[in-house]
């Protein structure tokens, strides 16, 4: 009997161990290997490969290099950049060689290395065009956790006279892989704030965005990981969009500390300068955009109940309101002119006098219509269009060729100051265009593959079933497109961005292009409101009203427009109805990312999309797996400890 306790002791023990060493190692392997969206720098443990002797082998062992970059995408596809390295077999004299192509692969960049290109003869060497840099999907681990590839070296043809590709198979490090932390949209976000105007907005809120922008700072080559910065850019994005302007009270303040004492009678003006104080101290403590409209009232308030001594300058003050605060935009000798009318105003004059006056304002309006805008600075667009490759169309593939030659295209000239922007937007549509350039890809003997042997039949299709799609050149069908709602004239989310829901649709029918956006309610303070009413600025010139197709309590959640061009924004006006905003419209702007650009349905009547309502569902995740799997390895481990527990008990009581 004590044999007996002894051998279920001891088994159950081991069961335990083995469990927990199971478990240990399971967890161990999924934690080493990365599997989140991202780039990552990859050891190269080295290559093995089916070469007949352990020379080559061994000269064959480091053609991937020691490092390589491996990028998880969206779609959980893997893809691997590596540098292919120069090879010497010392196999009776000292052959030089190199890989020619690797199966599948995309070569993203050649070099010119030496060739032995007679075996039995290594002195015999030449020079030759090969593959540096290639970019292939990565495939399927073997049982011993090897990515099989197929080669074509060149030594391995002089050896047999004829082409012979070489299996190989790649060995990883997948368990000392880092994650290669791109801080450029950072960097450009924190550049982009730091441009905004104190004065601009309300302190508090801006104090906030100063202290999220040193944050970021401190981030910036120090992350963790790239969720941290996608984490930090939107928390500079939800303290941008927790700014309020304040620019018009501003503004207001200035002007009113321009009116001159004497045109107006002692009481009144004392009054105006005592509010004129209360606003300047409130104006520290904005919270909200309610708050700001507040102490806008109180001003224009104020101003109101001035009261004029003698003439009235009211057209006057009313002209010089509306003086540009932006001089730069505008030539001198416009600018000059408009000054020397706003100085040529003689203020004290009497009723009397009032023609006067009122030719006074007369010639400043007429100055301010005559100012004229400077040209935009090219500059920019002329420097990248001198980086335009020449000859594109034999070393880049045709599609890429065409996105240059389109954003050269889409330069329009003589632009004035105003849209400089634009002008900017459209050097930088070049410099993009230009980086994407993708080279031909070559035969083994150098010569590159015109674009029509790419496909089957010699043949290119037009659109490809799952590449990029031509904004421009849509097919009947329906699509899906992030929108969002931006401030008029400002690079920044609307106030009633969150009303829009995301994404939106296009049904293309015989060519026609219609757009459906989808609304909700959104809040300010404690009122809540829906977009009511929405215009859409057509290619005339002229707001044209949307079409309200779908309602929730009476609040539309959907409309419909003519998509009036595919630039990036297209003017908007909409109207929440809201009482104390006036029931106006406001001017705004819908941003459509047409990179996220995708194809729903090739039937532009296909029933079983609802183009009435915004998509919705969530991806399914792998992470019920993992958690099942180590429930089950822990409910095995306590059932082994349980017995263990059970047998003592038992025996000891015999």
């Amino acid at each position: 009997m004590k044999k007996v306790r002894t051998f279920l002791k001891k088994t159950s023990a081991l069961m335990l161990a083995s469990m927990m060493l199971i478990s240990t190692n399971i967890a161990h392997v999924l934690a080493a290997e990365p599997t989140s969206v991202g780039k990552y720098n990859v050891p190269v443990l080295g290559l093995d490969s089916s070469a007949p002797f352990e020379a080559i082998k061994q000269a064959f062992s480091k053609a991937f290099g020691d490092s390589a970059e491996l990028e998880i995408k969206e779609d959980g596809t893997k893809e691997l950049t590596v540098t292919l390295q120069h090879m010497v077999v010392n196999f009776g004299g000292q052959y030089h060689c190199n890989i020619l192509k690797v199966e599948g692969a995309t070569v993203l960049s050649t070099k010119t290395e030496k060739f032995s290109q007679t075996f039995g003869n290594p002195s015999d060497v030449v020079d030759e065009q090969v593959p540096e840099v290639v970019k292939v999907r990565l495939p399927e681990a073997n049982e011993k956790g090897g990515y099989p590839f197929t080669v074509t070296i060149d030594f391995m043809n002089s050896m047999s006279g004829t082409e012979r590709p070489t299996d190989v198979t790649l060995n990883l490090d997948l368990a000392n892989a880092k994650e290669v932390i791109d801080y450029t949209a950072l960097n450009t976000k924190i550049a982009e704030l730091k441009t905004y105007n104190a004065n601009n907005y309300a302190e508090i809120g801006y104090n906030e965005l100063k202290d999220v922008i040193t944050k970021a700072e401190q981030l910036v080559n120090n992350a963790s990981s790239s969720a941290q910065v996608k984490d930090m850019i939107e928390k500079l994005d939800q303290a941008k969009n927790a700014l309020v302007d304040i620019s018009e009270i501003t503004n207001t303040i200035e002007e009113c500390k321009e009116l001159r004492k004497e045109n107006y009678t002692e009481d009144s003006y004392k009054k105006f300068v005592e509010k004129l104080k209360e606003v300047e101290n409130a104006k520290k403590e904005i919270r909200t955009v309610e708050d700001a409209k507040i102490l806008q009232k109180k001003l224009d308030d104020a101003r109101k109940e001035l009261k004029y001594i003698g003439g009235d300058y009211s057209k006057v003050e009313a002209a010089l309101k509306r003086i540009p605060k932006t001089p730069s935009n505008y030539t001198e000798a416009s600018w000059n002119a408009l000054m020397d009318a706003k100085n040529a105003v003689e203020y004290g004059l009497g009723v009397a006098d009032q023609e006067k006056i009122d030719a006074f304002a007369k010639n400043l309006e007429n100055c301010i219509k005559a100012l004229e805008l400077k040209d935009a600075d090219y500059t920019k667009v002329e420097e990248a269009l001198k980086k335009v490759p020449e000859n594109m169309e034999k070393l880049y593939t045709e599609k890429s060729v065409k996105a240059v030659k389109d954003a050269v295209t889409a330069v329009v000239r003589e632009l004035k100051i105003d849209r400089q922007k634009e002008v900017d937007q459209m050097a930088a549509d070049i410099e993009a265009a230009i980086k994407k350039l993708e080279k031909k890809s070559e035969k083994p003997d150098g010569q590159q593959k015109p674009d029509n042997q790419q496909k089957p039949n010699n043949q290119q299709k037009p659109e490809e079933e799952n590449g990029p799609l031509d904004k421009n050149n849509l097919k009947d069908g329906i699509y899906e497109v992030s929108v969002q709602l931006f401030h008029a004239t400002n690079n920044q989310l609307s106030m009633a961005a969150k009303s829009f829901v995301s994404p939106a649709k296009i049904v293309v029918k015989n060519g026609v292009k219609t757009m459906y956006v989808y609304t909700q309610p959104m809040s300010f303070g404690n009122m809540t409101a829906s977009l009511q009413e929405m215009r859409v600025f057509d290619l005339n010139g002229n707001y044209q009203n949307a079409v309200v197709q779908a309602t929730n309590g009476g609040n539309p959640t959907c409309f419909s427009f003519q998509l009036p061009h595919t630039e990036e924004f297209i003017k908007v006006q909409v109207n929440p109805h809201v009482e104390m905003m006036g029931n106006q419209f406001l001017d705004a702007r819908i941003k459509v990312n047409y990179q996220t650009l995708s194809r729903v349905s090739k039937d532009a009547n296909d029933g079983k999309v609802n183009v009435l309502q915004p998509s919705s569902g969530n991806p399914k995740t792998g992470d019920s797996t993992n958690v099942a799997m180590y429930v089950t390895i822990l409910g095995l481990s306590l059932l082994a400890v349980g017995t263990l527990v059970y047998k003592r008990k038992f025996y000891k009581e015999k």
